[in-house]
């Protein structure tokens, strides 16, 4: 990077383009049972234009040209060259979008990199960095991200070649994945609502099925389902417009809310399942967050007293943090509305009372510093939004003498929420 800022991307690029054609000739020229072996001097040269990806001039017609053509004919063994060229195709996506030609074979080689074990993180990053930089992509994303999940349901179902032990993409690298095919899709999304189904109903279906009674699921792959969701309603967009509203085509408030009214059972059966589960906890209050912040406070009206309840009964079972914080959420979008005082205080004093039932002594409160936390966070929310209804009622007492107990905890960022 150094050296481009001083001689400029191209001089740089002409400099690393020109020795990487002699190492391919060479290796080329090698008998065919040495050139698998003689990856090493290839892999260095990419790394070094993937570090200089952000100097390259936009208009070279010969070195990018011909790493994109070598991307495809790499041999497939060697892990770090696999790795290494995932990630240039995603520095160089700009690049990509502006040639078709060059992306079509591309696009495979990531694709395949995604079972490989060492290269799929690679490779997923570098298929979102395609998906939002390339708009000529059409249905290959999307038939990329269905193969991803029957690859997955036939490994949990235990069907694949080795008991399906063959799935090596993790969940965070099939977010991305997700993610670049949401923005992909979003310009036809809203007048093509198959794209939509395409997306949504295999992870509804997914929810479902390991929400039913008797499942064997665990919390993680629950939690992975709802990540999934959330996903959808951060990435997918659409056009603004009120829920409801007309005008032609999905908008986004119309789409939020027609998935959480789907998969709002799902969620709270997940929550009941899996009640003390910090992470799948957090998961659920995320992905209502997203959704109410998605739709706006308005559009969402519908779904706020489902979700106060809601929150209410999964602290109470769970004493989970995460629920204070959405609580809080709420309290923002919702507090200085006059209508939904009543609705929110009663929330606040229920999840407080379940604080002071559960939490009784310095001990208890030393055990659960984030409870005390985010609860004297949501009671400063309350105070900065809704304050007359916790001023007026017998709540306030209750939460003051608390935050004297909790001053002499040893904890900073308890603490910090009393103070």
């Amino acid at each position: 990077e150094d050296c481009c800022r001083l001689l400029g991307g191209g001089t740089v690029l002409r400099l690393l383009g020109g020795p990487l054609r002699e190492e391919c000739g060479r290796v080329a020229s090698l008998p065919p049972e040495r050139q698998a072996g003689e990856w090493r001097g290839i892999e260095a040269h990419l790394a070094a234009l993937s570090a200089i990806s952000l100097y390259v001039p936009p208009d070279d017609e010969s070195t990018v040209p011909f790493v994109a053509g070598l991307i495809p004919q790499l041999p497939p063994g060697p892990v770090l060259l696999r790795a290494t060229a995932c990630r240039v195709a995603g520095r160089y996506a700009s690049w990509l979008g502006m040639h078709p030609d060059s992306l079509g074979p591309v696009l495979p080689y990531l694709a395949s990199s995604l079972g490989v074990p060492g290269s799929a993180s690679q490779a997923a990053t570098a298929i979102r960095e395609v998906c939002e930089r390339c708009h000529a992509l059409g249905d290959s994303v999307l038939e990329l991200y269905e193969g991803i999940t029957a690859a997955r349901e036939r490994h949990q179902d235990g069907a694949g070649g080795g008991g399906g032990g063959e799935f090596v993409l993790g969940v965070k690298s099939e977010l991305e994945v997700l993610e670049g095919v949401c923005k992909a899709v979003s310009g036809r999304a809203a007048d093509d609502p198959a794209v939509v189904n395409r997306l949504a109903t295999p992870v509804i279906e997914g929810l479902r099925r390991d929400c039913r009674e008797g499942s064997s699921a665990g919390p993680k792959r629950v939690a992975a389902h709802v990540s999934r969701l959330t996903t959808l309603v951060q990435h997918l967009e659409l056009p603004r417009r009120p829920a409801g509203g007309g005008g032609g085509g999905l908008g986004r408030s119309d789409f939020i809310l027609s998935l959480m009214r789907e998969a709002w059972p799902l969620l709270d059966a997940s929550s009941r399942m899996h009640p003390r589960d910090f992470d799948c906890g957090e998961k659920l209050c995320r992905l209502h967050k997203h959704a109410l912040r998605g739709c706006g406070p308005a559009d969402y009206s519908p779904m706020l007293d489902g979700l106060a309840a809601q929150i209410v009964d999964s602290f109470g079972r769970s004493l989970s943090s995460p629920y204070l914080y959405l609580a809080s959420v709420v309290v923002s979008e919702y507090g200085r509305d006059p209508t939904r005082s009543v609705l929110l205080s009663d929330m606040v004093t229920r999840l407080s009372g379940t604080v002071f039932e559960n939490l009784r002594t310095v001990d208890d409160l030393t055990a659960h510093p984030d409870v005390v936390e985010e609860l004297f966070f949501l009671a400063g929310r309350m105070v900065d939004h809704c304050p007359t209804p916790l001023v007026r009622g017998p709540l306030l007492a209750s939460l003051l003498q608390c935050s004297a107990m909790g001053m002499t905890l040893r904890h900073r960022d308890a603490n910090r929420g009393t103070l």
